[in-house]
This record gives structure tokens, C-alpha cells and sequence, in this order.
């Protein structure tokens, strides 16, 4: 290949690799992982783990990809899931203004939704039963094929629910950010080691929205819109014993 003497480039390596060095390493790392929290979210790059908790170091295992989809990573779900016994919180994320949502809302408007009525819970489990048949190996494809592929799933949903989601133009994009939330819990419930720790109660698995621009509420608020499946957590009992402490914000977007 040839060389590359572009200098801005170049100094952008060399100060990735000045940074790293002056990083405090003093203390090694545990021999063994612990952490106590998973989270999925999505790439992009004004998302951090560090935005969500101080110190994510073996304190929290993270997967991360467009749109924050466990369809297409679920190895990377179900491992620390079923592997790490120190896990006792799982997080979906997702956040406002998502590159990846607005991909797939428009791809979703090229599709001919299927019925299944007015019922979310319907819908979201008649699309995965589809999706599971689209999970392809996307390193045969490149480029905008690639990320539509990995999109599909997400856009088909979009596609099947668009009259519950809606379209009103300044709340669709929030909404579907939400609603794919809901969809992928749905999914990383079909694994069924994780499915079974939630049932037991030995894993809380949620779902949120991380409002980068403080739209509706202080910026940086995390807004929790769903345990366990379970949508309307203003009636979920295991919030019960801390709901006196608890001072989320309530995400305007519900289905």
C-alpha cells in the first residue's frame, strides 16, 4: 500500500499515541473482569461511557454499534449475559437525533408494511419472527449496501408500526428512538439464558433515551422507558422500593 504523508492525519496519530502514554496506568488491571452493568448503545461519537457512569472501567461491559441493535450483535449480548455472573443490570440506550434511526425511518418508507393490528407488542414480535431470516454475513457486502442490511431490521419495524409510531414532524424521530428502545429488548428477551435471569430476578434488564441536547430536561438527562419489557414503568413494582429516590425525567414519547 502506499505511504500516507497526509500531516493532519499523521498528527492525529501521533497525538492518539502521546495521549494514550500520558493516561495513569499505574494501576494494572484485575486479572478478572467484574462488572456489574452491561449496556448496548450506539456508536456514535457523542455517546461515552463515561456520560452514563464515572468510572466505566471493569465496572461496565459495553456493545456498541449503529442504532444500539442487539439484531446482528447477539453474540456480543448474550456473552457477557450468560458468562458474567457479576452482571446484574443490562441497559439499552438509545439518544436523541440518531444518525441510524433517520437511515432506517427512510428506508422503512420505501416497505410495504405487514399487518398485525394496532397492538405494539404484536407487531414488535412479528417483525423479530421476520428479521431472525435477515441476519446475513455482512462482510460480503460494502458500503450503503452493508449499512442497509444491517438497518433492515430496524427499518421493517419502523415499516410495521408506522401508524402507531406516527410521522408528526417534530416528534417522529423521538418517537422511532424510543420505539426501537422497545424493539430491542424485545430481541435480547428471545436469548433465552438472559430471558431466564430476568424471569429469576437475578438480572434487571432496562431501557432509555440519553438526551444529548437537553430538548426536555437538563442536557444529559437519561430518560427510562421500559424494564423488563415492560413499557409503562409507572406501574413496574421493582421500581417500587427506590421510586421515592428516583428523579428520571418521564420521556414524553410512550406507546
Amino acid at each position: 500500500m502506499p505511504a500516507h504523508d497526509d500531516k493532519e492525519t499523521l498528527s492525529l496519530l501521533e497525538n492518539f499515541l502521546k495521549l494514550n502514554n500520558a493516561v495513569n496506568k499505574s494501576v494494572a488491571a484485575p486479572e478478572k473482569q467484574m462488572p456489574k452493568i452491561y449496556s448496548l448503545f450506539c456508536s456514535d461519537s457523542r455517546m461515552d461511557s463515561s456520560l452514563l457512569v464515572a468510572n466505566p472501567a471493569n465496572h461496565m461491559f459495553v456493545t456498541r454499534n449503529i442504532g444500539n441493535q442487539a439484531i446482528g450483535s447477539i453474540g456480543s449480548v448474550d456473552y457477557p449475559i450468560s458468562h458474567l455472573d457479576s452482571i446484574k443490570l443490562a441497559m439499552v440506550i438509545g439518544h436523541l437525533n440518531c444518525g441510524a434511526v433517520a437511515a432506517a425511518y427512510n428506508s422503512s418508507r420505501s416497505l410495504n408494511p405487514e399487518s398485525a393490528g394496532n397492538d405494539f407488542d404484536a407487531i414488535v414480535s412479528k417483525t423479530l419472527e421476520k428479521a431472525k431470516g435477515l441476519r446475513k454475513a455482512y462482510i460480503h457486502s460494502e458500503g450503503e449496501d452493508a449499512i442497509s442490511e444491517e438497518l433492515a431490521p430496524m427499518s421493517m419495524f419502523f415499516s410495521n408500526a408506522a401508524h402507531i409510531i406516527g410521522n408528526d414532524e417534530h416528534q417522529f424521530l423521538p418517537r422511532h428512538a424510543a420505539a426501537n428502545v422497545h424493539f430491542q429488548i424485545a430481541c435480547m428477551l428471545e436469548i433465552g439464558e438472559l430471558r431466564t435471569k430476568v424471569e429469576q430476578g437475578k438480572l434487571v434488564l432496562g431501557g432509555a433515551i440519553y438526551d444529548l441536547f437537553g430538548r426536555y430536561g437538563p442536557v444529559g438527562s437519561l430518560y427510562l422507558i421500559n424494564i423488563n419489557g415492560n413499557r409503562d414503568i409507572g406501574k413496574t413494582s421493582i421500581l417500587d422500593s427506590i421510586r421515592p429516590r428516583l428523579r428520571a425525567p418521564s420521556y414524553p414519547m410512550k406507546f
